[in-house]
């Protein structure tokens, strides 16, 4: 006889519970409920219900690869992203939760930057330490024939980032979210990841963005206006990669977790790119380390930028994300 949905459930839950999962009761309805194409309220409704044939067929697989240590966001193929669903599969790092922080201090930063917003904040005293020489922005009034600036995310991977900012962009212009005030481009040097992220932005019913496959800034026309530039580079020492969880280490892309050494490789090489973009003014949002504060701080002040960067608390209070915004510079 068949077995209910609810006895799958509970058995899945034990098999989970046994190798250490966080939530097996969730993640087993989760399972189930892509394995039957149904959404998750259905168990709840229909706990009599029996799976058979194909959908037990599936559910079994699905549980599997769950067991093995794949991680469940790559089980299901997608994650959730703030208010965005996004289609994951390896060869593209999974967005966590504290990526979304970037995206919110990112958009903030932006909206100064919009046509219709006048002058750039003023700077705070903490901003003004470093002695910055670059240009403050000025009040723009920009013409229709302005090109729109460029919005680039290096390292795009499943686009969480740069989605996110058009998400955001679409709500602040509600009812006429089109057409954006920015240019939105992802690069990547994973081909996975530039399919992922149109994929992800037609899903989410987003407009396409700009894609380039390319190494950091090196598919970017230094000429060309660009208001911002964001990222969630590879921060993870040599000798920390061991260290990973194994459904992080085994399972997601080095490419996108190993920051060489000392775990600044990237970051250090992605601030001296875009040390002639934030000299003409472009906002740079840069995901680090919970430990890294000290030896990111050294490397903006060995830029020229302390002055101008902020570095952001998550919500555990640990040090994340990097703000280098020109408009808030000191003399």
């Amino acid at each position: 006889m068949a077995r209910s949905a609810d006895q799958l459930i509970r058995d899945a839950a034990r098999s989970l519970a046994a190798v250490r999962v966080g939530n097996p009761r969730f993640e087993a309805e989760l399972l189930l409920a892509h394995a039957l194409r149904r959404p998750r309220i259905f168990l709840f409704t229909h706990p009599e219900y029996a799976p058979a044939g194909a959908e037990r067929s599936r559910f079994d697989e699905l549980l599997g690869r769950r067991l093995s240590g794949e991680p469940l966001q790559y089980v299901l193929g997608t994650a959730q992203f703030r208010e965005l669903t996004l289609k994951v599969e390896p060869g593209v790092l999974i967005p966590r939760s504290e990526t979304e922080l970037l995206v919110d201090i990112a958009w903030r930063a932006l909206l100064r930057r919009r046509p219709d917003q006048g002058a750039a904040a003023p700077s705070s005293p903490d901003a003004r330490r470093g002695g910055w020489s670059g240009p403050r922005p000025e009040a723009r009034h920009d013409a229709p024939s302005t090109p729109r600036p460029w919005v680039i995310d290096v390292g795009v991977g499943s686009g969480a980032i740069l989605l996110g900012l058009l998400y955001e962009s679409a709500q602040a212009l509600t009812p006429d979210p089109s057409p954006c005030w920015f240019r939105p481009l992802g690069i990547d040097v994973s081909p996975v990841a530039l399919r992922l992220t149109a994929e992800n932005a037609r899903l989410n019913g987003l407009p396409r963005p700009h894609l380039a496959c390319g190494d950091l800034l090196a598919p970017v026309d230094p000429e060309r206006p660009v208001a911002a530039i964001v990222s969630n580079p590879p921060y993870i020492a040599t000798g920390e990669m061991p260290e990973l969880p194994p459904e992080i280490r085994e399972h997601e892309p080095p490419v996108a977790l190993h920051g060489g050494p000392d775990g600044l490789a990237v970051i250090r090489e992605l601030l001296d790119q875009a040390l002639g973009f934030v000299a003409r003014g472009t906002l740079l949002c840069i995901e680090i380390g919970a430990t890294q504060e000290e030896a990111v701080s050294r490397e903006l002040t060995r830029c020229g930028l302390r002055g101008i960067a902020e570095i952001h608390p998550d919500l555990a209070g640990r040090p994340r994300v990097v703000c280098v915004d020109p408009g808030r510079g000191g003399r």
